[in-house]
């Protein structure tokens, strides 16, 4: 389980995901490239979702799911479900291993 990433580790974490389950290549993607740009359809959108909510023990609810279009989409939605996961005594984790 990973919690508490920061916004640049989520970014390597979507890359890693997408290149080694979807083979796509997120190569220089910034937050505000279109999922759809790189290739990823609907259904690539909800395996990658899924695959990152397993990572990351959460879970993105359908109306959150419908929000991201983009990879800052994406990373906002995943950070702020970390967010509200963490238990109140329980800091942010620094330079966590996303592996």
């Amino acid at each position: 389980m990973v919690r508490g990433l920061q916004e640049e580790e989520l970014m390597r974490l979507v890359k890693e995901v997408t290149e080694e389950a979807l083979e796509a290549d997120l190569g220089d993607a910034t937050p505000q490239t279109s999922l759809r740009s790189l290739g990823l359809d609907s259904s690539d959108q909800l395996e990658l979702v899924s695959l990152l909510e397993d990572r990351l023990d959460i879970c993105v609810p359908d109306s959150r799911f419908r929000e991201i279009e983009t990879v800052g989409n994406l990373i906002a939605v995943l950070g702020e479900l970390q967010a509200a996961e963490l238990p109140a005594d329980q800091p942010a984790q620094d330079g966590a291993d996303v592996s």
